[in-house]
């Protein structure tokens, strides 16, 4: 899934990134520290080569980061040029919103996967243009990948 979404979104396609399954728990504490909102959600990218969007009144300042009782790992510097990042995804509420969007756990998944590739590579959905164009691409993806979609 991440291969066709790079392929659909303009990524390289020996960029590499990190994808971690995780709790509502894990979640709800990285969407906290990292962006500002105490509520659990989907998926979560934080992208290696550009900052994501803070919800939070002011953004932590880098001595947060250093502070912290686990420090962010970082790839080889040799592999920081294709890098992307990292995504995590809520795997109960990927379970969740199968169950409503009434489809497959495995299709949810890769739409979130897919959704968190694109942010990697800087597309967003702050604006009705830009959810057009992010859904498109997502909607690309996973047709690409064999899914059925709506």
């Amino acid at each position: 899934m991440a291969e066709q979404t790079l392929h659909i979104g303009g990524g390289r396609p020996d960029a590499s990134l990190s994808l971690v399954l995780a709790d509502d728990e894990t979640v709800q504490r990285l969407n906290r520290d990292y962006r500002g909102l105490d509520e659990t959600t989907d998926v979560l990218a934080f992208a290696f080569h550009h900052p994501g969007h803070f919800e939070g009144g002011s953004p932590p300042s880098p001595e947060h980061y250093k502070s912290t009782d686990m420090p962010f790992i970082t790839p080889p510097d040799e592999a920081h040029e294709y890098y992307l990042g990292e995504i995590i995804i809520s795997f109960p509420q990927g379970i969740r919103q199968a169950a409503t969007n009434n489809h497959e756990v495995d299709r949810e998944i890769s739409h979130l996967l897919a959704h968190g590739v694109l942010h990697l590579l800087g597309y967003d959905h702050q604006n009705p243009k830009e959810e057009r164009v992010m859904r498109d691409r997502e909607t690309a993806a996973l047709a690409k990948a064999g899914f059925v979609t709506e």
